[in-house]
């Protein structure tokens, strides 16, 4: 019950005080309740995100508690933090591990990096401590969610394909048939895939459907890099002559709380 009034206390506080005008949407499977200032009583850490499509997608933390009864609240902007991965807590210090740009600012780009990133509450503030690379990004770092594609080489799509990421094996249904294709880390920066052959199941489409899946597997194939910025996910393709990008939306996987 205290975890659920000091929820509401948080939304109250983020309305109000939280970045400017930013519509925001919380990672469902991901909040912390932890002592980190050690009087005994826990804190409530929730990340979140601004979702808005025509803006930066920009990565929160809002970490509340209780001075004397009343409430207190801490921002932190993550920065050139991507999507979070993970939130826990270690000897009273706040623990994420984040997917990264290496840009100074929040545009996602072809080198995106795993980190560890640390904060301590200390007199009242939350300072971060020194960070640690985990190495390039991986798309296994994806494993367990789900996307729908939402534009393909920048046109919209309705009810788009879905992709599913299962460590390196992507499969998910295209509209018509079920496909799968593996997926290896590149030699290059992170973010860098190798593809390996799509197959399908064999069913025969028709009309759009059967354009869609055409266009969708042929670009699949051909992909070179993923670059992930909030709940959304692009797979860059390119081949001799031309090139462009699939971008998909997280979507619930079977049911289940989407990140």
């Amino acid at each position: 019950m205290k975890s659920v009034r000091s929820l509401a206390v948080l939304c109250g506080w983020l309305a109000l005080a939280g970045p400017a005008g930013a519509g925001l949407a919380f990672y469902q499977d991901l909040r912390l309740a932890a002592d980190l200032d050690g009087d005994g009583r826990n804190e409530l850490v929730v990340p979140f995100w601004n979702p808005d499509a025509r803006r930066e997608a920009g990565q929160y933390l809002a970490v509340i508690g209780l001075d004397g009864g009343a409430p207190r609240a801490w921002f932190i902007d993550l920065g050139s933090a991507l999507r979070i991965l993970d939130l826990r807590a270690e000897e009273g210090r706040l623990v994420l591990e984040v997917i990264q740009s290496d840009s100074d600012g929040r545009e996602a780009c072809c080198h995106q990096r795993k980190v560890l990133r640390r904060w301590a509450l200390r007199d009242g503030a939350l300072v971060e401590q020194a960070s640690e690379t985990l190495g390039p990004a991986s798309i296994e770092d994806l494993a367990g969610l789900a996307w729908r594609l939402e534009t393909l080489n920048g046109e919209p799509v309705s009810q788009g394909p879905t992709l599913i990421i299962e460590k390196a094996r992507l499969h998910g249904n295209t509209g018509c048939n079920d496909y799968f294709v593996r997926a290896a880390d590149g030699e290059e920066r992170g973010g860098a895939l190798k593809m390996g052959p799509v197959g399908s199941t064999r069913k025969t489409c028709q009309g759009p459907a059967k354009v869609l899946e055409k266009r969708y597997l042929e670009a699949l194939r051909r992909v070179e890099r993923f670059e992930v910025q909030g709940d959304r996910l692009r797979l860059v393709w390119r081949n001799e002559q031309t090139g462009g990008a699939l971008v998909f939306r997280e979507m619930p996987l079977n049911g289940a709380k989407s990140r």
